[in-house]
């Protein structure tokens, strides 16, 4: 689920999409004040340190981490010039794609692709639960979607529950029929009308699209909330220029539902660079002592199990064929 009940983006004045109020002054004001949540995650890659940086957390913290600035007070926040919300401005970009027909799909290969992922994920975690939700959703979850149903207007509402009943009929079809029907325009003007709502959260999928209409080069990160000590994070997407370098890549943190703005460590520029491609005799030794330690942590596991069984067999064994001493046989009488 991607509602942020807590958002306080103003509603667009567009005729075409017309929504409930925004939330109340007081509501949007205690927003404004400052960042609803934030990240401190650190990661290493590509032999540089990153770290998460303060980001505005108003329900558009995907946009402020893509295309934010730092503020007066040091919070990466995404300000058009023109004053209009991030949430316009990602909407008239979607509606300003350059396509070869009005059915089609974008011209661009890489916006192509990030769109259709982006329309796929539409119709699979709202459109498709849109009419009923599914078992696993929790409580909470429930009451979410019930309460921006309401929110929405009616011609929105009416959007989905058509487009719900097209997506069904469609889930038995081939991939490229599926994929025709994403590309049509009402698809996207029940995207638009969607996302429009103040209570909608941008995610991963339109950090990606947004950066490819824009050409920004962006890596996304996430931590590892299941196994984060074996694996503390892992690449959520990316959307990279040719021959980009690593200081013109925007690097995103993703954590609690959050994202935010990363900046190394250190400038990336004073990062000594290999004479090679091949390592270098100290990065060697690393490699050589972290494969040393994984493969006698290994070793080590094997042998104790080896231990464990072994005890076992023996304690099987000695039950079967009678390992307690028998008791002696009683003395013959004797004759005499």
């Amino acid at each position: 689920m991607r509602f942020c009940m807590e958002s306080t983006n103003l509603v667009c004045s567009s005729p075409e999409l017309p929504f409930a109020a925004p939330p109340p002054p007081a509501q949007r004001e205690a927003t404004l004040r400052g960042p609803k949540s934030q990240n401190t995650g650190q990661f290493h890659f590509d032999r540089q340190s990153y770290i998460a940086r303060n980001t505005a957390g108003d329900g558009l913290c995907a946009l402020h981490a893509l295309l934010g600035e730092k503020d007066s007070r040091g919070v990466y926040r995404y300000s058009p010039e023109d004053g209009r919300s991030p949430r316009e401005h990602f909407i008239e970009d979607l509606r300003n794609i350059p396509r070869d027909n009005r059915n089609g799909p974008p011209s661009e290969p890489g916006v192509r692709t990030h769109y259709l992922a982006a329309m796929r994920e539409f119709m699979r975690s709202h459109v498709r639960n849109w009419a009923q939700p599914p078992s696993y959703f929790t409580e909470r979850d429930r009451n979410l979607l019930r309460t921006f149903r309401r929110a929405l207007s009616e011609d929105a509402r009416t959007r989905l529950d058509a487009l719900h009943e097209d997506w069904a009929r469609l889930l038995d079809s081939s991939e490229a029929e599926q994929n025709d029907f994403l590309f049509g325009e009402d698809v996207l003007n029940a995207y638009l009308a969607y996302i429009h709502h103040h209570a909608y959260c941008f995610v991963d999928v339109e950090i990606l699209l947004q950066a490819s209409i824009r050409h920004i080069s962006v890596r996304i990160f996430a931590k590892n909330l299941s196994h984060r000590d074996v694996v503390p994070f892992f690449p959520l997407g990316d959307y990279l220029l040719d021959d980009v370098s690593a200081e013109n890549v925007v690097y995103i943190w993703q954590e609690n539902h959050h994202f935010s703005r990363c900046e190394p460590l250190q400038p990336i520029a004073s990062r000594p660079e290999p004479s090679s491609a091949h390592p270098t005799a100290a990065e060697a030794e690393t490699f050589a002592q972290r494969a040393l330690r994984i493969l006698s942590n290994i070793i080590s596991r094997i042998v104790g199990w080896a231990i464990l069984l072994s005890g076992m067999v023996y304690g099987a064994i000695q039950r079967s064929f009678g390992g307690a001493a028998r008791e002696p046989l009683p003395a013959q009488p004797s004759n005499a």
